[in-house]
């Protein structure tokens, strides 16, 4: 197949991350896949279509990165999905004989753009598939849509236990979060939790990790910026808690390195973590936006090493039942083969 993936950006973010693996993934198996972003000026289309390597592949990829004026100038192909409303909005006005998908990652509508045009996209006549169960609802809620349910996955190779290589008694316990600008993802809230339980439990070292700033406003102990592949799995296994303090997040890709690489999970209820994250077996889930309970459940694991010994060995056995990036590729070329079918 000639597919045509239309990101909003490339920057290494959770959602093109998912679309750049699957792209990769089928890539791989022969399709002719392109990545494209828009831009308006020469020099960076220039100097974007120079090269194609990008952070989140792995070196030779097949998967081609392009950065055009605008998605009309693309080859045509048989397939081209979007994953953000606005990319879905250009492809619906696209005139093109070729099945179109929308991969939904959120619902757009609460934090990526007027409400209003958000829902306007979603009615669009674009096969859709989404990320978590939540969405799935949603759509039938919302707009009496059945929406196939695309999960992401995890690499247990790259993300796994055996990549810590601290020493085994140097007593500290080390609480990674996210660092993000966007006030939903709760970095800062998260920060202050940390700091507090540190003032108590001196062992306590805060560490971040984020692609949006080098340099950062948040009180910490580490801060790794731009850190991938070998270097992230290193330093998610190298450490003890992973708080996930965003509020709204959809099948967010972190919590599941955490739970692959023995790194234990305290979280929100986070409107998906139903899909994977069950309190007092694999992870601590917190009542949403109760600061209170989220660090009264970090600092259980702080306190606890049994609980903490339990939670990580239940994920660990949870991540790897999950299904495979190659399993989810699997479905997700039957999802466009289906649709190529019906045309």
């Amino acid at each position: 197949m000639r597919i045509n993936f239309l990101l909003p950006h490339l920057k290494p973010a959770g959602g093109v991350s998912v679309s750049l693996t699957f792209g990769h993934k089928l890539a791989e198996r022969g399709h002719d896949v392109i990545a494209a972003i828009e831009n308006s000026s020469f020099l960076s289309r220039l100097y974007r279509n120079f090269f194609n390597d990008h952070p989140l592949l792995p070196r030779g990829s097949k998967l081609r990165l392009k950065m055009v004026r605008s998605f009309k100038d693309l080859p045509d192909a048989d397939v081209w999905m979007a994953d953000s409303w606005k990319s879905a909005k250009k492809l619906y006005n696209l005139k093109t004989k070729a099945v179109k998908f929308q991969y939904i990652q959120h619902d757009e509508r609460m934090y990526h753009g007027d409400p209003k045009v958000v829902e306007e996209v979603f009615r669009l006549p674009l096969i859709k598939f989404v990320n978590a169960t939540w969405l799935q609802r949603m759509l039938k809620r919302d707009f009496n849509y059945e929406a196939e349910v695309m999960f992401n996955s995890v690499d247990c190779d790259l993300f796994n236990p055996n990549k810590r290589d601290r020493r085994p008694d140097d007593g500290l316990i080390k609480i990674l979060l996210l660092h993000h600008d966007y006030g939903w993802k709760n970095s800062k809230e998260g920060a202050q939790i940390v700091m507090e339980l540190k003032e108590k439990y001196p062992n306590v070292r805060l560490v971040l990790f984020g692609t949006r700033a080098k340099n950062i406003d948040l009180p910490h102990d580490e801060y790794h910026f731009n850190v991938f592949g070998e270097d992230l799995a290193r330093l998610f296994a190298n450490s003890d808690i992973f708080l996930g303090a965003s509020i709204d997040d959809s099948r967010p890709l972190p919590h599941r390195w955490a739970m692959a690489s023995g790194c234990a999970l305290a979280t929100y209820d986070n409107v998906s973590s139903d899909d994977y994250a069950f309190n007092g077996e694999n992870s601590l889930v917190a009542e949403k936006g109760n600061r209170e309970d989220l660090k009264n459940k970090v600092e259980e694991l702080i306190r606890d090493s049994e609980l903490r010994r339990q939670v990580i060995q239940s994920a660990l056995v949870f991540v790897r039942k999950l299904p495979t990036w190659d399993e989810m590729t699997d479905k997700l070329e039957n999802i466009f083969k289906k649709g190529l079918n019906q045309t």
